[in-house]
């Protein structure tokens, strides 16, 4: 036996890779989490077209998100691809939001790697939950100046929601609970 044929076991054993890859039949099959997306109005979407597939730096394959609580901020760090892959986490973390009842949300984009078509509808629907469900203020921060325009045209976040760092999204919101 050759030292770099894989063994019969070793050949049919699945990759890491392919364990968290859904099958066709998962893929194919509607789910009602897939539902929730289509509450909203996509009407103002104009075009598609000028959303381009965005990259920076080193594309890997995993997308994932965290969410945490600084003080009484709410904290969502997405990394990796934000591609058709993430949409299973994105319905993850739109339903985990939706339980949330805090007032103030941060989204940081610092560690994402690409945005394609699809996931700016996704993206679009979380800050609709958070700013007309909620009721809630928004930032955005860690977002790469290519994508700015195309968060704004998309309606994902306002201009006055957009900031460099996560450190002004919170003294921004310290500033607003002062002046309250």
């Amino acid at each position: 036996m050759s030292a770099n044929k894989p063994t019969s076991q070793q050949a049919n054993k699945p990759t890491s890779q392919q364990a968290n890859k859904p099958t066709s039949q998962q893929a194919n099959k509607p789910t009602s989490q897939q539902a929730i997306f289509n509450k909203v109005d996509w009407s103002f979407v104009r075009s598609w077209e000028h959303i381009f597939q965005f990259s920076v730096g080193e594309e890997t394959d995993n997308f994932f998100y965290h969410l945490s609580k600084i003080n009484s901020y709410r904290v969502i760090s997405f990394y990796g691809p934000l591609n058709e892959r993430a949409s299973y986490q994105l319905i993850d973390c739109y339903k985990r939001i939706s339980s949330i009842n805090d007032q103030y949300f941060i989204f940081n984009f610092r560690e994402v790697t690409s945005v394609d078509k699809k996931s700016f509808l996704e993206l679009a629907q979380l800050t609709a939950l958070v700013r007309s469900e909620k009721k809630a203020l928004l930032r955005g921060c860690g977002i790469d100046e290519l994508l700015i325009p195309r968060f704004l045209d998309c309606r994902i976040f306002l201009e006055s929601e957009i900031l460099g760092k996560m450190s002004l999204a919170i003294r921004s919101f310290n500033k607003m609970k002062k002046e309250v």
